[in-house]
């Protein structure tokens, strides 16, 4: 067996062991990413096309530069207030990004320093001291160390963890009911952050599970990126599990979209619709996922080759793009916390099996999406739902019984009954 297969495999069992034989409902916020706090006159507007997407949450990045803009006095813009007070109205719960350097310490570099390190802890704490009873959820920085920000080349893991204590203590010494969350990184990120106990200390660890093209991306049905994805978030937790003597790390996947742009690393609208549909089927049965917030809630600039500016959901119009269509028909689905991640998934061959609580019924949703792969000899393998005393995957044959069980590329709801089976695609196509 190859390597691949037996990470998976071990996953697989790792989650069916957690599952059990009847895992709690939970809920699992479900957000959007906006970059709007510090634009009054645009808040009420996009908030309430929020709202119609049947979001819970919203994250927007709180400056350190905007808070002490002379060194040792602290205010709060006004626009900030705004923001999380229309947001609370329309029963969003905000996430708050504390990140981003200040001209006064470390020239305005990565706070390592011990007094920068001070400096951040007195912002953070002034900020969660000011949003006491408004604001319940905190992210300490933005991809510490990706340069994401202008902060070239990126800070280390170590550096991190000293900024990430310092700031966790003092927050929960002012609001102890605030939840504090680790940032997300890439490359080895979750590993370094494990082992200088992070992970194991935070609240929660945020993860921004990104995808890039690969061939034979574009397959049949939607790319296939949603389930490498997903990959990223169970080979991330596990890592981190492990270093943390074997505890549940919780997630919040706190970023993740895909690029509608024409330019080379974009994908077409009913693509990324597609991936959007699975990914958010996907990361809600994972039982340690505890929110998504998607990137973004509107397209960010007038150029459609630019990947940075066509991430959102709504076009620059605000008209709805698939993706924002299937994220509105998934939305009750995905907070309910109805579904858990079945170990008949394998990823790594496409396929996916979700159960779904229904009322008396045992119903799945399942799907099989080809997956990458540069021979084009080799055929993705078929496989189908076959009923008896439960619902089981078995491999496929043309011409058989189960022909009209067979997995296709979406999403459909199999439901068993007295011994027979029936499905129905899960969301029409738009």
């Amino acid at each position: 067996m190859k390597v691949g297969n037996l990470r998976w495999l071990g996953a697989m069992l790792l989650l069916a062991a957690s599952l059990g034989d009847a895992a709690p409902a939970r809920e699992v916020l479900l957000g959007v990413n906006t970059h709007v706090i510090n634009y009054p006159a645009a808040q009420s507007g996009l908030l309430d096309l929020a709202h119609q997407l049947g979001v819970d949450a919203i994250r927007a990045d709180t400056g350190w530069k905007f808070v002490e803009t002379t060194k040792g006095v602290y205010r709060i813009p006004p626009a900030w207030d705004q923001f999380v007070d229309r947001a609370r109205r329309r029963g969003i719960e905000p996430l708050l990004i504390l990140d981003y350097g200040n001209r006064f310490y470390d020239d305005g570099h990565l706070p390592r320093s011990q007094e920068a390190v001070a400096g951040f802890v007195r912002f953070a704490t002034f900020v969660v001291r000011h949003f006491a009873g408004r604001v319940r959820y905190y992210e300490v920085w933005n991809e510490w160390n990706t340069g994401t920000g202008g902060y070239y080349p990126g800070g280390s893991a170590e550096d991190y963890a000293r900024l990430f204590d310092a700031t966790y203590a003092a927050i929960k010494r002012v609001d102890p009911g605030a939840l504090v969350l680790a940032a997300a990184g890439y490359g080895n990120w979750y590993a370094d952050i494990a082992r200088f106990g992070v992970a194991a200390r935070a609240d929660g660890v945020a993860i921004h599970p990104y995808v890039s093209q690969e061939p034979g991306d574009r397959a049949a049905g939607g790319a296939n990126g949603a389930e490498r994805s997903v990959q990223k978030v169970i080979d991330a937790e596990s890592i981190m599990r492990r270093s943390s003597g074997g505890k549940e790390i919780p997630i919040y996947v706190t970023e993740i979209g895909w690029s509608t742009s024409t330019g080379r690393n974009g994908y077409p609208e009913t693509d990324a619709g597609a991936m959007t549909e699975r990914s958010l089927l996907m990361f809600a049965a994972l039982p340690y996922v505890r929110g998504i917030w998607w990137y973004d809630l509107i397209d960010d600039g007038p150029n459609p080759a630019h990947v940075e500016e066509r991430y959102g959901l709504l076009r620059r119009n605000y008209s709805f793009k698939p993706a924002a269509d299937a994220f509105r028909s998934l939305a009750s689905l995905v907070t309910h916390g109805d579904l858990t991640w079945d170990p008949q998934s394998n990823l790594a061959a496409g396929r996916v099996v979700i159960d779904r609580r229904s009322a008396g019924l045992r119903s799945v949703i399942a799907w099989q999406v080809p997956t990458a792969s540069t021979d084009e000899r080799v055929p993705t393998p078929a496989y189908a739902l076959s009923c008896g005393p439960q619902l089981k995957i078995t491999p496929f044959e043309p011409g058989a019984s189960a022909a009209d069980l067979a997995l296709r590329p979406v999403p459909e709801v199999f439901t068993y009954q007295t011994n027979r089976c029936s499905h129905s695609r899960l969301l029409e196509r738009r």
